[in-house]
């Protein structure tokens, strides 16, 4: 079982964004995307959403190409929080998150039960009544990885293996909030669920990371787990950084984790 690309090439006007580019997304694990500014990581998560067409290769979720799905079965099995939501209607957070819903379902204690759920995972409860335009940057960011876990755990009763796909979802967040989204990333995946995050923090990708998926010029460089990919020669290639800068990156990371 995997969310998986293929070979998969994207083409805008002459321009490769990304090119022969294949990964997997498998349940249990938190898979981290790195890469500089331009490095396709965001092209190929939006491939991988089937949201986004290929010139070459095929998104698959379990085998099945993504374009065979309708928008009512990926919706079950995904869920995508972009780095920008824009909502301008005055809907308070639980409606915002009551979005997840699946369409025609009736509401029950269960539905109530798994929006609360998100609600609390995000610490958002003393949130829930507030008008959604008035919220910070960061507070925004939380509501839409609430409304995302909820979607899939409306589907859960169904057993099938799902994925979240989460585009910088720390980029706005104050320090507690980032290890709070994260960490809720990562019981997701403790529960069987799979996950995919693009992220910039080095710290970050180390603490959650199962697996590092590291790109360049819309191309995999490597991939492993962050001992052996965060590297003072893999940081300086990746982020075109001068050989002093990666090395001292890259001790800082080799430092012992505390449990």
């Amino acid at each position: 079982m995997a969310l998986e690309l293929k070979d998969v090439s994207v083409v805008a006007g002459r321009k490769a964004l990304i090119e022969g580019v294949s990964l997997s997304v498998h349940p249990g694990k938190l898979t981290v995307i790195l890469g500089a500014n331009g490095a396709g990581k965001s092209t190929a998560l939006s491939v991988l959403a089937g949201d986004s067409v290929s010139a070459k290769g095929e998104a698959r979720l379990d085998g099945v190409p993504l374009s065979s799905l309708s928008p009512q079965a990926l919706a079950e099995r995904r869920a995508v929080v972009l780095q920008h939501a824009p909502i301008n209607f005055a809907f308070k957070v639980h409606e915002i998150v009551s979005l997840s819903r699946p369409a025609l379902r009736s509401e029950s204690n269960r539905t109530y039960a798994i929006e609360e759920r998100a609600l609390h995972e995000l610490d958002l409860a003393e949130l829930a009544g507030r008008s959604y335009p008035t919220l910070s940057g960061g507070e925004r960011q939380r509501v839409q990885i609430a409304r995302a876990l909820a979607q899939l755990w409306h589907h859960e009763e169904t057993g099938q293996s799902s994925y979240l796909l989460l585009d910088e979802p720390t980029a706005h967040l104050d320090l507690k909030h980032q290890f709070v989204a994260l960490e809720a990333a990562r019981r997701f995946a403790q529960q069987n669920g799979g996950v995919l995050c693009i992220l910039h923090d080095l710290t970050l990708a180390r603490e959650f990371a199962d697996e590092i998926i590291l790109m360049r010029n819309g191309n995999i460089a490597a991939k492993g787990g962050a001992a052996s990919i965060l590297t003072a020669d893999t940081i300086a290639e990746i982020y075109d950084l001068p050989a002093h800068r990666a090395e001292n990156l890259a001790l800082s990371l080799s430092a012992p984790m505390l449990q």
